[in-house]
């Protein structure tokens, strides 16, 4: 994923501070019955994305619809070891995003509620992030 997002002008960014704040736009469900909300700040690169996903799509068999909510438009740069400082930024190693809390990252469609909820926890262990499961009837 070394090529650039939708809608990225420039290849590499100022590093820009975590703002503590809680999201207002990407909290709740839109496409699927069931999901994953987070409920605390942190960072995930697009590594660690592909492989909870990776993690979904087999725990699921086939048997749902996945929509990933977030998608990583930081780029990350970073100097080969033992080079000197100066001489510009480094080259682009990475992309990641900014996870805030009540963010949903993934939604599933299934047939069968407790296969996705087992992926799900699957999902919550190697995530890294405190998280939790929510359900379409939740929202009120």
């Amino acid at each position: 994923m070394k090529h650039f997002p939708p809608r990225k002008k420039y290849k590499k960014n100022f590093s820009k501070h975590l703002s503590f704040r809680k999201t207002t736009q990407n909290n709740g469900l839109v496409y699927g019955n069931i999901g994953l909300q987070v409920a605390e700040y942190g960072k995930i690169s697009h590594l660690r994305l592909n492989a909870l996903k990776k993690i979904l799509t087999f725990s699921l068999q086939r048997k749902g619809k996945i929509w990933l909510r977030v998608y990583p438009m930081i780029p990350k740069t970073k100097k080969p070891l033992e080079v000197r400082m100066g001489k510009g930024k480094g080259n682009l190693n990475y992309w990641e995003t900014t996870i805030f809390p009540g963010e949903v990252l993934f939604e599933l469609t299934t047939v069968d509620s407790k296969i996705a909820i087992n992926g799900l926890k699957q999902v919550m262990k190697r995530l890294g992030l405190k998280s939790r499961i929510i359900y379409k009837y939740d929202q009120l």
